[in-house]
């Protein structure tokens, strides 16, 4: 995602006013670490409570595999979703009003 992320930049000012530029790059900003803090959070929830789900005793190696394929499944699905999404930014900049 962080090849993709200077682009969203791009895409998403596009649909903005010029005069409104800075308070919704700020916005992206904030939204963009917020939903890599809960995605991280989330995938890591998954993982751990996978691997101890697994097993009655300590967890090997067959555990920790088992749980990251779980993981890279769910990252992979979230991806595609958030391509899916992208399609529906503006293509195009916003006509500038000036008043």
């Amino acid at each position: 995602m962080r090849l993709a992320a200077p682009l969203f930049v791009n895409v998403v000012l596009a649909g903005v006013p010029g005069r409104n530029a800075g308070a919704v790059g700020g916005v992206l900003s904030t939204v963009n670490q917020i939903g890599g803090a809960i995605g991280i959070a989330v995938l890591g929830t998954a993982f751990f409570t996978t691997v101890t789900g697994t097993t009655t005793g300590t967890p090997g190696p067959a555990d920790h595999s088992h749980a990251l394929g779980i993981v890279l499944v769910a990252s992979t699905a979230l991806y595609v979703v958030a391509a899916l999404v992208m399609l529906a930014l503006p293509k195009t900049a916003a006509e500038q009003v000036d008043q």
